[in-house]
Formats: structure tokens, C-alpha cells, sequence
């Protein structure tokens, strides 16, 4: 798919999925809203890289608010999904995914999404200017990252938060531009070892999970 058409598929599925999550927080849609403000992050670097499209530094800024106000349903979300597969009390959990979920409909305020819309659809319009872009920059930029990634998961959890991170970028990145990666499934590996710290913190006294994050 070229850009641009990536690009317009976004906009739309972006737009329906932010008003969808502002009517009511399911947790199938706030996922996907996540992995939508990835996908256009994805769009604006890879237009920064290859000089084509101004930076867009107020929805750079707009996108991240997004995801920060997104972060702690998406967080109980998962933890409830985990802790009911492995047969754990569910009420607390219950209880923070309400009050988060309530949070997030607070932070989702109607001026602030009719702004938000707008702007993704400014930059759409002007990404979709420019139907052939040069990637080269990109894809050698990319390239000389994932070169250095380790070839193990590293213990220390500073530095593996600080991969995870990093990964999930690249994986965001070289998916948008067409390119054969395993960085997919080591995101999904670094993902699951994350869950099962969360869910670590919240029953520390169970065995069982401490048995899955080590042998993770």
C-alpha cells in the first residue's frame, strides 16, 4: 500500500475509532485507537525523515496526550483479560478499570477531538500531496537501528522498558514502509513479558505468575 493510501485508510479508521472510544470505552476499541495513534506516528516520522512534510509538532503533542489518557484503561484492560484466564480476584481490578475508564471519558472532551480530527486530517491531506516519496533516508535510518538490537531480551528492567519502547516504534516504522521484519513477534515477546510484570505487581504473593515471569 503506498503512503498516501495508508495514510487516508488512518485517517478514517482513526476518526470512527476516537469517537467510538469517546461514546463508550470498550476495550477492543481502545486497543485499536492505540494502535491507530501508533500507525500515524509512524505516517509523521516518516515524513520527517524524508523532508517532504512539515513536523506537525501540535499533533505530534495531540497524539501523545491521546495515548498517555489511553494508557491506564488499555493497563486494566489487559489485567482483568489476564487475571480471569488464570482464575484471580477480579474486583479490585474491576473497580480500577471503571474508575479508569471513567477518567478517560473525562479527558475526552468533545473540543478537544473536533481539534484533534481536524488536524489528522490536515496532515492526511498533506502527505496525500505528495504521492511518490523517497524512502531511502528512511529505510537506512531504520536499518542501522535495528543492526544494534540485542540479540537476547535484557534482564535489567530499565533498559528492557526502555527497548520495548523502542522496538515497538521500529515495528510501527518498517511495517508502514513495506519492509520483512521479525520485529513484530519480538514486540509481541517483550508485550507478554510486560503483562506478566503487571500482573505480578498486582497478586505478588502467587506463585504461579512468578513462575511464568521467570521462566519469560
Amino acid at each position: 500500500m503506498k503512503i498516501d493510501q495508508a495514510a487516508r485508510q488512518l485517517q478514517k479508521d482513526f476518526s470512527k475509532l476516537l469517537q467510538r472510544v469517546s461514546a463508550k470505552s470498550k476495550p477492543g476499541d481502545i486497543h485499536d485507537l492505540r494502535i491507530s495513534i501508533r500507525q500515524l506516528q509512524a505516517c509523521i516520522w516518516l515524513g520527517h525523515q524524508t523532508g517532504t512534510i512539515k513536523k506537525h509538532g501540535s499533533l505530534k503533542k495531540h497524539l501523545k496526550k491521546l495515548s498517555t489518557a489511553l494508557g491506564p484503561s488499555r493497563k486494566w484492560d489487559v489485567l482483568l483479560k489476564d487475571a480471569k484466564a488464570m482464575n484471580l480476584p477480579l474486583k479490585h481490578i474491576r473497580k480500577k478499570q471503571t474508575q479508569h475508564h471513567k477518567n478517560l471519558h473525562q479527558e475526552l472532551r468533545k473540543k478537544f477531538i473536533k481539534a484533534l480530527i481536524k488536524e489528522v486530517d490536515v496532515f492526511v491531506k498533506e502527505i496525500r500531496s505528495f504521492p511518490i516519496i523517497e524512502m531511502d533516508t528512511a529505510i537506512l535510518f531504520l536499518q542501522a537501528h535495528f543492526d544494534v538490537l540485542p540479540k537476547k531480551i535484557p534482564t535489567e528492567k530499565a533498559v528492557f522498558h526502555q527497548l520495548r519502547l523502542a522496538v515497538k516504534k521500529m515495528n510501527y516504522r518498517l511495517t508502514l514502509l513495506g519492509i520483512p521484519h521479525p520485529v513484530a513477534e519480538l514486540q509481541k515477546e517483550m508485550g507478554h513479558v510486560h503483562d506478566l510484570e503487571v500482573l505480578e505487581k498486582q497478586f505478588p504473593e502467587d506463585s504461579r505468575i512468578t513462575k511464568l515471569s521467570t521462566e519469560s
